[in-house]
Protein backbone atom coordinates (compact mmCIF):
# COMPACT_ATOMS: atom_id res chain seq x y z
CA UNK A 1 0.00 0.00 0.00
CA UNK A 2 1.17 3.26 -0.98
CA UNK A 3 0.94 6.59 1.07
CA UNK A 4 0.84 10.02 -0.94
CA UNK A 5 0.81 13.13 0.71
CA UNK A 6 -0.92 15.67 -1.89
CA UNK A 7 0.70 18.65 -0.07
CA UNK A 8 4.20 16.98 -0.67
CA UNK A 9 3.83 17.52 -4.50
CA UNK A 10 4.34 21.84 -4.35
CA UNK A 11 7.00 23.69 -2.87
CA UNK A 12 7.03 25.32 0.39
CA UNK A 13 6.62 28.99 0.22
CA UNK A 14 10.20 30.17 0.10
CA UNK A 15 10.69 27.91 -2.84
CA UNK A 16 7.52 29.65 -5.16
CA UNK A 17 9.33 32.90 -6.61
CA UNK A 18 10.04 34.71 -2.96
CA UNK A 19 10.45 38.21 -2.99
CA UNK A 20 11.93 39.81 -0.34
CA UNK A 21 10.46 42.83 1.03
CA UNK A 22 10.94 45.67 3.70
CA UNK A 23 8.93 48.86 4.51
CA UNK A 24 10.31 51.24 6.94
CA UNK A 25 9.99 55.02 7.23
CA UNK A 26 12.13 57.29 9.59
CA UNK A 27 11.70 61.23 10.11
CA UNK A 28 11.92 63.61 13.02
CA UNK A 29 8.73 65.33 12.63
CA UNK A 30 6.48 67.94 14.23
CA UNK A 31 2.71 67.62 15.16
CA UNK A 32 0.99 65.81 12.94
CA UNK A 33 -2.60 64.18 12.49
CA UNK A 34 -2.72 60.11 11.19
CA UNK A 35 -0.72 59.93 8.15
CA UNK A 36 0.07 56.62 6.53
CA UNK A 37 3.28 56.38 6.02
CA UNK A 38 4.08 53.52 3.78
CA UNK A 39 1.44 51.13 2.71
CA UNK A 40 1.45 47.46 1.14
CA UNK A 41 -0.89 45.66 -0.70
CA UNK A 42 -0.60 41.98 -1.07
CA UNK A 43 -0.53 41.46 -5.04
CA UNK A 44 -3.26 39.00 -6.50
CA UNK A 45 -1.82 35.58 -6.72
CA UNK A 46 0.71 36.28 -3.96
CA UNK A 47 0.83 35.82 -0.40
CA UNK A 48 3.46 37.31 2.16
CA UNK A 49 4.90 36.15 5.07
CA UNK A 50 5.59 39.09 7.18
CA UNK A 51 8.93 37.87 9.58
CA UNK A 52 9.26 40.93 11.86
CA UNK A 53 7.50 44.41 12.31
CA UNK A 54 8.33 47.43 14.94
CA UNK A 55 7.35 51.02 15.82
CA UNK A 56 9.42 53.32 17.78
CA UNK A 57 9.18 57.27 18.46
CA UNK A 58 11.10 59.55 20.51
CA UNK A 59 11.05 62.76 21.77
CA UNK A 60 14.00 64.56 20.26
CA UNK A 61 12.85 68.29 20.80
CA UNK A 62 10.49 69.61 24.25
CA UNK A 63 7.09 69.77 23.70
CA UNK A 64 5.05 73.29 24.75
CA UNK A 65 1.82 71.01 25.71
CA UNK A 66 1.54 67.63 26.26
CA UNK A 67 -0.40 65.62 24.04
CA UNK A 68 0.01 61.61 22.91
CA UNK A 69 2.21 60.85 19.81
CA UNK A 70 1.80 57.42 18.31
CA UNK A 71 3.78 55.04 15.49
CA UNK A 72 1.55 51.72 14.10
CA UNK A 73 1.05 49.30 12.15
CA UNK A 74 -2.24 48.82 10.88
CA UNK A 75 -3.79 45.75 8.61
CA UNK A 76 -7.01 45.72 6.76
CA UNK A 77 -7.54 42.01 5.16
CA UNK A 78 -10.01 41.04 2.57
CA UNK A 79 -11.56 39.17 5.24
CA UNK A 80 -12.56 40.06 9.23
CA UNK A 81 -11.72 43.41 10.91
CA UNK A 82 -8.47 45.72 10.95
CA UNK A 83 -6.25 45.13 13.61
CA UNK A 84 -3.51 46.75 14.91
CA UNK A 85 -0.36 44.12 15.18
CA UNK A 86 2.38 46.89 16.45
CA UNK A 87 1.21 49.91 18.56
CA UNK A 88 3.11 52.81 20.47
CA UNK A 89 1.42 55.05 22.53
CA UNK A 90 3.37 57.33 24.89
CA UNK A 91 1.81 60.64 26.35
CA UNK A 92 4.66 62.03 28.19
CA UNK A 93 6.02 65.57 28.19
CA UNK A 94 9.42 64.63 28.94
CA UNK A 95 12.37 64.89 26.90
CA UNK A 96 13.61 61.41 25.52
CA UNK A 97 10.40 59.74 26.24
CA UNK A 98 10.56 56.73 23.95
CA UNK A 99 7.82 54.54 23.12
CA UNK A 100 8.92 51.24 21.58
CA UNK A 101 7.49 47.75 20.51
CA UNK A 102 8.76 44.85 18.59
CA UNK A 103 7.17 41.85 16.66
CA UNK A 104 8.87 38.97 15.24
CA UNK A 105 6.59 36.42 15.20
CA UNK A 106 5.72 35.17 11.38
CA UNK A 107 1.71 36.17 9.98
CA UNK A 108 0.44 35.29 6.62
CA UNK A 109 -1.17 37.78 4.65
CA UNK A 110 -3.58 36.86 1.09
CA UNK A 111 -3.80 38.67 -1.74
CA UNK A 112 -5.85 41.59 -1.23
CA UNK A 113 -4.36 42.85 2.60
CA UNK A 114 -3.46 46.03 3.18
CA UNK A 115 -0.18 46.28 5.78
CA UNK A 116 0.21 50.37 6.82
CA UNK A 117 2.73 52.34 8.86
CA UNK A 118 1.18 54.96 10.39
CA UNK A 119 2.23 58.04 12.54
CA UNK A 120 0.25 60.84 14.54
CA UNK A 121 1.68 63.54 17.24
CA UNK A 122 -0.85 65.52 18.90
CA UNK A 123 1.87 67.54 21.15
CA UNK A 124 1.54 71.54 20.99
CA UNK A 125 5.05 71.44 19.31
CA UNK A 126 8.36 70.13 19.79
CA UNK A 127 9.39 67.16 17.61
CA UNK A 128 9.22 63.27 17.63
CA UNK A 129 11.62 60.74 15.85
CA UNK A 130 9.69 58.04 14.82
CA UNK A 131 10.62 54.35 12.84
CA UNK A 132 8.43 52.33 11.46
CA UNK A 133 9.05 48.83 9.76
CA UNK A 134 8.20 45.79 8.72
CA UNK A 135 10.18 42.88 6.65
CA UNK A 136 8.89 39.34 4.74
CA UNK A 137 8.62 37.69 1.94
CA UNK A 138 6.19 37.76 -1.16
CA UNK A 139 6.00 34.71 -2.73
CA UNK A 140 3.00 32.75 -4.95
CA UNK A 141 0.06 31.75 -3.41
Amino acid sequence: MDIVNAASARATFYDRNPIPLGLNYNSSLAPHGLTVRWSYTVPVGKKFLMAYSYAYGFKSVLAGAPGPFRGQIRVTPVVGAVYYPIWVYTYLLTLGDVGEMNGNTSVAFLPGDVIEGLTQDTNGGGNILFSIGMSGTEFDY
